[in-house]
Parts: C-alpha cells; structure tokens; sequence
C-alpha cells in the first residue's frame, strides 16, 4: 500500500488542528485506508486515516458517526475532512479524536472467560445499536454475497491466524448469506460495516 509523505500529512494535520505534529504512527494500512495515530503539540493525540479514492471520501462520515453517538457508540468526534491532490491522485483525509482503550488482542489473553463472554454480549449490543442507525445520506450498498475472489482472501486471514475450521466458518457465513439474500426480501437499510476481511 501507498504511503502518504509526511509533509503532506503534516500540512493537512496542521489546517485542521492547528497543531504541529510531533510523532506519526502507522496504526494499520487494512482495507482501503492508510491510518496513523498522531500526537500533536501540546494538544493529545488524534486519528487520520487516508483514503486513495478518484472521488472525495468521508464527506458524509462525520454525520453518520454523530448519528451513531447518539444511539449511544462510542464513535470518535470528526474534527475535519480534507481533500489534497498529490503526485496526481487524490487524497481523502479524515482527522478524528483518539478513543482511549486498549485492544481486544490484548484483553483476551488476561481475562477471565465470564469477563470474555460479557464483552461478546457487550459487543453484540453495540453492534445491534450501530444496526439501528438509518443513515440518511452518505455511500449506499445493496446487501450482496462476498464475491468469490474476497470470500477465498477472508478465508485464507482466517485460516492463516485462527486456522480451518475458522475458515470453514466463514465459508459457511458466505453460504448462508447467499441463501438469505436468494429467499427474503431486500433488508431495510441499516448501518453497517461491507468490509468482508475485517
């Protein structure tokens, strides 16, 4: 995956906090985004993720992340979007405040299973809350399987860190999801997250 120069992400980081960048982490390049945590001068830490797209990216992604606050979420604030031509593509900027926590990765190893099965349920609840949402603008997707080409890239993260019989699950998922779709209606629209190999 690409990599933003770091001026680029200073300038923009600097029009929307007013801040200097003092450090600049790369947290992940998943999915299409490339997303750094960055400590600002005197100011606490923010979020940026970056999006490579032919069109401007996360211009309705701050309203449905107020949408989701308020059903009770724990989203991030949006302080700014912002949208830079580089090397002759375009760039998406979203800068968010940091949500304080620590990863799922790193819990699960220390806690009790009881405190394991509660943050599943926890998890399900928020997840129900996020389906609750009816964002009233922004990208839409019509509910449809994972093509073949995703579903074998998900089955093979899975396998590679959990191993086949996770995978089979996925497999699995795929196929009741494409029995679902064949046999009901279309689902009312919700808030969700399309990303397969998340």
């Amino acid at each position: 995956m690409a990599t933003t120069p770091r001026q680029v992400i200073d300038s923009v980081v600097r029009s929307v906090c007013g801040r200097e960048v003092e450090q600049l982490v790369r947290l992940t390049g998943g999915g299409m985004n490339e997303t750094y945590r960055v400590e600002l001068a005197g100011a606490g830490s923010v979020v940026v993720r970056i999006a490579r797209q032919p069109v401007p990216w996360f211009t309705d992604e701050a309203h449905v992340m107020a949408q989701a606050r308020a059903v009770g979420v724990p989203a991030p604030e949006v302080l700014g979007v912002g949208h830079v031509e580089y090397d002759g593509e375009l760039l998406s900027f979203s800068i968010q405040r940091l949500l304080a926590g620590r990863s799922l990765d790193e819990l699960a190893g220390e806690l009790p299973a009881a405190d394991l099965e509660r943050l599943v349920m926890d998890g399900g609840e928020l997840l129900a809350r996020v389906h609750s949402v009816v964002p009233d603008r922004g990208v839409r997707h019509e509910l449809q399987p994972p093509d073949e080409c995703s579903l074998a890239r998900g089955a093979r993260i899975v396998e590679q860190t959990l191993g086949p019989s996770a995978a089979s699950v996925v497999e699995r998922g795929a196929e009741f999801l494409r029995r679902e779709v064949a046999a009901r209606p279309a689902p009312s629209l919700v808030l969700a997250q399309g990303d397969w190999a998340s």
